[in-house]
């Protein structure tokens, strides 16, 4: 789980400024003011229409299904809501123990300063050999490198 975290949190910060305005642009919301707000409201319900156009076909959806009852056909389901005391207690009382739900998963052991030394050694070493490395990424290993301590490393 925290290895789909980290990679999730990796994903995320390598999104740049230029992908989020690229797709902004793309999406529609942009910064240009070339055109009046009635012809870019034009475009993008024609845009729309046509796109939906599309998926319906894909769809193989009836002509008289619109984009407003496709998208709202859920609008009424129920997707949260409070439990009551006795829906609490019965939940519980049915679910096994959660002692005899857990899987035994071996502990890891703990890291020695050897382990951390060799490790920012290889970022350090990887980060040299890699392009868009900045000197405040450098700073940052520097810090690790500090934090412990040149005799703990």
């Amino acid at each position: 789980m925290l290895d789909c975290m980290r990679m999730a949190d990796r994903a995320w910060m390598n999104v740049t400024q230029k992908t989020i305005k690229n797709r902004f642009e793309k999406a529609g919301f942009s910064n240009v003011e070339s055109e009046s707000d009635e012809e870019q409201e034009l475009h993008t319900e024609t845009w729309q229409c046509e796109e939906w156009e599309k998926v319906s076909k894909i769809l193989n959806l009836s002509e008289t299904t619109t984009f407003e009852k496709f998208t709202e056909f859920d609008s009424e389901v129920q997707v949260c809501g409070l439990w009551t005391d006795d829906e609490i207690v019965s939940q519980t009382i049915s679910s096994p123990s959660s002692d005899e739900e857990e899987v035994d998963v071996p502990a890891e052991s703990n890291v020695s300063a050897a382990q951390v030394k060799d490790a920012v050694h290889i970022l350090r070493r990887f980060m040299e050999c890699s392009e868009n490395v900045g000197k405040e990424d450098f700073a940052a290993i520097f810090r690790i490198f500090g934090k412990f301590g040149r005799k703990a490393i």
